[in-house]
C-alpha cells in the first residue's frame, strides 16, 4: 500500500482560509506518489467533525470508525449533502476515505485540494456540484505533482452543473488536461491556469522553489524562523499572481522581491502588508510600492526611509506612508479637494528640494508636524502662493532652511490664511532675517500664544508659587499634628487623662457604670465569685468563655499588654535578674510599676541617678544600663532614659536607647487617685511596649484592656466579659477583691470626669462612689482590720446600709478565695504585712498631721480605745465631706465640655 497525503486549504475568492487547511489523504493506489510533507495523524479522532447526508440519511462523522461505518452504510450514494460545515474537512483522512464522501453523481458541498502530492485527482463520478459556501465550489491549486484531473462527461458538458471552478498553480498539470478542461468547461465559470504555472509553498524560505517558472500563483508567506530568504541565480523576472504577506518575521531585508518582475493582486486572500518586522528596514519603500500597488508597509520609527519627490495626489500619498526624507521637491499644486491621505506627510522630517503649495482650492488647514529641515538647491525653500481656501500653515518643529535664492520663504496671495506671529518670527530667524522672506498673513495668535515668549518666567513664577503652597500645606499639617498632639499629650509628652470622649466611648462607659451600680462596693467585695468568675474548665459556662476568647482573638493578638514575670526578686539571683532584663530590652518602651521611690525595687541595682551605670552578668552575656536623663512626668511617674549595651559572649556589642516610665503605686488597698493610672495606660504602643512590675501588674493590665476597648477601639464589650477575658488570658494572678473594686472605682471616676454617666444612673453612681470613698478611708485608718461590716462604716447612708444587708451581705475572708488553676504566674503575690504604708496627705494640712499621729497612737492603744477615738474624730469632719452636701454640689455643677487640664472635684469623705 502506498501512502498518499493530501493537504486541503481553504483559499476562497472573497474569504481568508478557515476550513480544509492542510488536508491529509492516504490513497491505496499505485498511481499516486507518497507526500513527505506531513504524515497522517495516529489519532482516530478527526480534527474537525462534520455532518453529511447520504440519500436523505444523516451521519455525524467524528472518528475514523464513523467514516468506516458511513462507507459500509452508503456504498453507492446518489446524493451527498454536507450539512455542516460549508467545506468538506478532509484533514486526517486517507484517499479512499475522502473519495467515499465525493464519489456521487450529485454533491452539495465545497471541495478544496491544495498543496498535496497527488498525481491524479479522480472526480469522474461527480455529475453536479452545488456549492454550500461563498467563492468557488472546487479549488485545485498549488499541487506540484498533480498531472491529471478527471471529470465526468456529464459534469463537463452541462453549464448548469458547474457553478465556479479554480485550477491554478499546478506545475506539472498536463497540457492535455488543461486543454480538455478549457474546451469543455464554460469559460465564465472557470479560472484555469496556463501550462507550467507554478504554485508557492505554504512557507516561503527560498526562491529556488521557483526555478524554471515564469508565472507563479499563490501567496508569498515568509517563514517566521528565517532572517533571510535565499535567492537563486536561476530565478529572474517572475510574474506573480496572488498576494504578499511579511508579518512578525526576523527578516533583515526583502531583496528577494527584486526577482519578481510583475505582480497581480488577488483581493482578500491575505492581509497584503509588511508589518511588525523589528529587524527589517526598507530604505526606499516607494520603489517597492510601485511594484506592489497599495502594499501597506509599516516600519519601526528607528528605520530611516527615503522617498522620491513628486506631485501630491492620493496615489502618491498612499506610497508615501512612513517616509521620513523626500529626495526632491514636494509639489502640492492645483488640487480641487483636500486629499484624504494628506496626513501621511506628518512622518516627513526632511525635504531635499522645495516645498511648493500653489493654486489649491480647498486645502484648509495644512501642517507638517515633524518637518525639521528644508534644503533647496534652486528657488525658495518654501513657496506658498495662490491658495484660495488655505486657512492655516504650520511647521511646529522646523529648525533649518537653506536656499541659494535671496528670498528663501515666499508666502503670498493666500487671502484666508492665518499664522501665529511666533511661527512667523521663527521663519524670519531661519531665513537669516525678515528681508529674506515675503510673508503675508493674518495673525491668528491666541492670548496663550502671545504670552509664550514669557512662558519661562511664568513657569518659574508658578513653581515658586507651588513651592510656597507646598510649604504652607506642610506647615498647616505640622501645626495640625502638633495641636492634635497637644490635645492628647502635654508639653513633656505625657498624655492627658482620656476625659474627652466620643459618643461611642461614652456609651461603653455608661454600660459599665450600669453593671457596676447593680451592687454596692461592699457586695462586690464579698460576693463577686458567683457573678463574675465561673472560669473553671469543669463549669458549663467555660465554653462561653472560650467563645469570648475566640471572638476577641484580634484584640488579644494586637493590643494585649505584654507582662513580664511578677514579684520582687533578690539582687543576688543572677538568673532572675537576667530574665527580667531580657524582658525589658525586648521592647523599646517599658512601663515599670513599683511601690518604692526608685525603680530599683523592680529591677535591683537599676541606676536612678544620671550618669550612673550598672552591669548585669549571666552566662557570659552582659547588659549595661547607663542613665542618660530622667524627667518627672507626673506626681507618681518618672521617665528614665537609659543607654543599654548588650554584649553576648563571643559576639559584637549592641547599643540601644531604652525608655522606662516608672509609676510609683503606693501600698494602699483601695486607692482614691485614678487619673495617673489612666495616663500611664495610654503610654502603651502595640509591639513596642512591655510592662514590668513587682506588684499589681494584673490590675494595670486590666485597666489598660478597658481603656483600649473604650477609648482606642471603641468596641463595645460588657464589664463581666472583659473581666473574664482578662482572667483567662492575662499572664499573672487573679485579681483579689480589693483590686477588683478599685478597677470599678477607676471606671466610675472616668465616667464621671468624662460626663458619661446617664441621668437615670447619677443617683446610683453617687451612692456607689460615696460608699467606696467611705470604705477606702476606713481601710486606710484601720489597716489591721480585714473583715468589714456595714456597721463599721458610720458615715454610710442608713438606706444604703439597709440595701447592702438586704442584698445578702456576707463577711469577706482574710484573702479572697481563687482557684489555683487560674494562676499563671509562678511569681504570684504573697500575703501583705500588717504594717502597710499609709497614704500621706499634702504638706501643710493640719488634719493630715493629726490623723497621722492618731494612726500611730492607735497602733499602741487597745482596740476599744481606738474605736472610741475614731468615732470622736469622725464627728469632727467638715460638713463639706457629708454625702448630701457633695450630692448637692455635684448636681448643681453644669455639665459642659471642660478644658483638657480641668478636672472635676473628686468624691471625698
Amino acid at each position: 500500500m502506498i501512502t498518499v497525503v493530501l493537504f486541503l486549504l481553504l483559499l476562497i475568492h472573497g474569504e481568508r482560509p478557515s476550513n480544509g487547511i492542510e488536508q491529509i489523504i492516504e490513497q491505496p493506489n499505485e498511481s499516486y506518489a507518497q507526500l513527505s510533507v506531513r504524515r497522517p495523524r495516529a489519532s482516530s479522532r478527526l480534527t474537525q467533525p462534520f455532518t453529511i447526508e447520504c440519500d436523505n440519511t444523516k451521519f455525524d462523522i467524528k472518528t475514523k470508525a464513523d467514516i468506516a461505518a458511513f462507507a459500509r452504510s452508503c456504498p453507492s450514494p446518489k446524493v451527498l449533502k454536507l450539512l455542516k460545515p460549508e467545506i468538506l474537512p478532509a484533514q486526517g483522512m486517507t484517499a479512499s476515505e475522502f473519495y467515499s464522501f465525493v464519489k456521487a453523481p450529485v454533491l452539495h458541498m465545497c471541495i478544496r485540494v491544495q498543496l498535496s502530492s497527488l498525481t491524479v485527482l479522480d472526480l469522474a463520478t461527480m455529475e453536479r456540484l452545488e456549492p454550500t459556501c461563498k467563492g468557488p465550489a472546487l479549488i485545485v491549486q498549488q499541487n506540484d505533482r498533480l498531472q491529471t484531473i478527471k471529470f465526468g462527461n456529464a459534469f463537463m458538458t452541462h453549464v448548469s452543473r458547474a457553478k465556479s471552478i479554480r485550477i491554478r498553480g499546478n506545475r506539472r498539470l498536463s497540457d492535455k488536461t488543461i486543454k480538455e478542461i478549457n474546451t469543455t468547461v464554460p469559460w465564465f465559470v472557470l479560472d484555469l491556469q496556463e501550462p507550467g504555472e507554478c504554485g508557492l509553498p505554504l512557507e516561503f524560505k527560498t526562491t529556488a522553489v521557483l526555478e524554471g517558472c515564469k508565472k507563479v500563483y499563490g501567496t508569498i508567506l515568509v517563514s517566521r524562523t528565517i532572517s533571510k530568504v535565499e535567492r537563486s541565480s536561476k530565478v529572474t523576472a517572475v510574474e506573480l499572481v496572488g498576494c504578499l504577506q511579511i508579518v512578525n518575521t526576523i527578516l533583515t531585508n526583502v531583496d528577494f522581491l527584486e526577482d519578481i518582475a510583475t505582480f497581480t493582486l488577488i483581493e482578500k486572500t491575505c492581509s497584503y502588508e509588511i508589518f511588525k518586522n523589528p529587524r527589517l528596514c526598507i530604505k526606499e519603500p516607494l520603489r517597492l510600492k510601485k511594484k506592489f500597488p497599495r502594499l501597506s508597509i509599516v516600519q519601526s520609527n528607528d528605520c530611516y526611509t527615503i522617498c522620491e519627490g513628486g506631485r501630491v495626489d492620493d496615489v502618491y500619498l498612499d506610497m508615501m506612508y512612513g517616509c521620513k526624507e523626500i529626495n526632491g521637491s514636494l509639489i502640492i499644486r492645483s488640487l480641487r479637494r483636500r486629499p484624504s491621505r494628506i496626513d501621511n506627510l506628518d512622518s516627513v522630517t526632511k525635504i531635499r528640494g522645495t516645498l511648493e503649495i500653489k493654486n489649491t482650492k480647498s486645502l484648509g488647514d495644512f501642517s507638517m508636524a515633524n518637518l525639521k529641515e528644508v534644503t533647496s538647491e534652486k528657488g525658495p525653500a518654501i513657496h506658498v502662493t495662490g491658495n484660495a481656501r488655505l486657512k492655516s500653515l504650520s511647521f511646529p518643529r522646523l529648525n533649518k532652511l537653506e536656499s541659494p535664492d535671496d528670498i528663501k520663504v515666499d508666502i503670498t496671495n493666500n487671502p484666508r490664511m492665518g499664522m501665529k506671529k511666533q511661527q512667523v518670527l521663527t521663519l524670519y530667524k531661519l531665513a537669516h532675517g525678515k528681508h529674506h522672506t515675503r510673508i503675508e498673513y493674518t495673525d491668528s495668535s491666541s492670548i496663550f500664544d502671545r504670552i509664550e515668549n514669557y512662558k519661562m518666567y511664568i513657569i518659574i513664577a508658578l513653581l515658586v508659587l507651588l513651592i510656597l503652597l507646598l510649604l504652607l500645606c506642610i506647615s498647616a499639617l505640622l501645626i495640625a499634628k502638633h495641636i492634635k498632639k497637644r490635645q492628647i499629650y502635654n508639653k513633656d509628652g505625657f498624655p492627658y487623662p482620656p476625659y474627652r470622649l466620643e459618643k461611642p466611648s461614652k456609651e461603653i462607659l455608661a454600660g459599665w457604670v450600669k453593671e457596676i451600680t447593680n451592687k454596692n462596693p461592699l457586695i462586690w467585695r464579698c460576693m463577686d465569685r458567683e457573678v463574675i468568675w465561673p472560669y473553671h474548665k469543669g463549669d458549663g459556662t467555660h465554653k462561653d468563655i472560650e467563645v469570648l476568647v475566640a471572638n476577641n482573638a484580634s484584640f488579644l493578638k494586637e493590643h494585649m499588654l505584654p507582662l513580664a514575670a511578677n514579684a520582687s526578686i533578690p539582687g543576688s539571683d543572677n538568673f532572675l535578674l537576667s530574665e527580667r532584663v531580657k524582658a525589658m530590652v525586648s521592647k523599646d518602651v517599658v512601663i515599670m510599676i513599683g511601690s518604692e521611690r526608685e525603680p530599683s525595687c523592680v529591677l535591683p541595682h537599676l541606676p536612678h541617678e544620671v550618669s550612673k551605670e550598672h552591669t548585669y552578668k549571666y552566662l557570659g552575656t552582659t547588659h549595661s544600663f547607663k542613665l542618660i536623663r530622667s524627667k518627672k512626668m507626673a506626681p507618681c511617674t518618672v521617665l528614665y532614659t537609659y543607654d543599654v549595651e548588650k554584649k553576648p559572649k563571643d559576639k559584637p556589642a549592641q547599643r540601644r536607647t531604652l525608655k522606662v516610665y516608672y509609676y510609683r503605686w503606693e501600698k494602699r488597698r483601695l486607692p482614691v487617685e485614678f487619673d495617673e493610672i489612666l495616663q500611664v495606660a495610654m503610654l502603651y504602643k502595640p509591639e513596642y511596649t512591655v510592662c514590668v512590675s513587682e506588684r499589681r501588674k494584673e490590675v494595670f493590665s486590666l485597666i489598660h484592656m478597658l481603656h483600649t476597648f473604650c477609648h482606642t477601639l471603641q468596641e463595645n464589650i460588657g464589664l463581666v466579659d472583659a473581666l473574664q477575658l482578662h482572667t483567662e488570658k492575662c499572664n499573672g494572678s487573679v485579681l483579689d477583691r480589693n483590686e477588683l473594686v478599685y478597677v470599678m472605682a477607676v471606671i466610675m471616676e472616668w465616667a464621671y470626669q468624662s460626663r458619661s454617666v446617664p441621668p437615670n444612673l447619677k443617683q446610683n453612681h453617687v451612692e456607689w462612689c460615696h460608699s467606696y470613698a467611705i470604705m477606702a478611708k476606713f481601710m486606710r485608718n484601720n489597716p489591721n482590720i480585714k473583715w468589714i461590716h456595714p456597721d463599721y462604716l458610720t458615715k454610710l447612708d442608713p438606706k444604703v446600709k439597709q440595701t447592702v444587708i438586704h442584698d445578702g451581705f456576707t463577711s469577706s475572708p482574710r484573702f479572697s478565695p481563687r482557684d489555683a488553676a487560674a494562676v499563671k504566674d509562678p511569681f504570684h503575690r504573697k500575703g501583705r504585712s500588717r504594717g502597710s504604708e499609709h497614704t500621706k496627705r499634702s504638706k501643710g494640712s493640719k488634719g493630715s498631721k493629726e490623723r497621722t499621729k492618731r494612726s500611730k497612737s492607735r497602733s499602741k492603744d487597745s482596740r476599744s480605745k481606738s474605736s472610741e477615738h475614731e468615732e470622736h474624730e469622725e464627728q469632727k469632719l467638715k460638713s463639706e465631706d457629708d454625702k448630701e452636701f457633695w450630692l448637692k454640689q455635684n448636681t448643681a455643677r453644669p455639665i459642659s465640655p471642660s478644658p483638657m487640664d480641668e478636672k472635676r472635684d473628686r468624691i471625698v469623705v
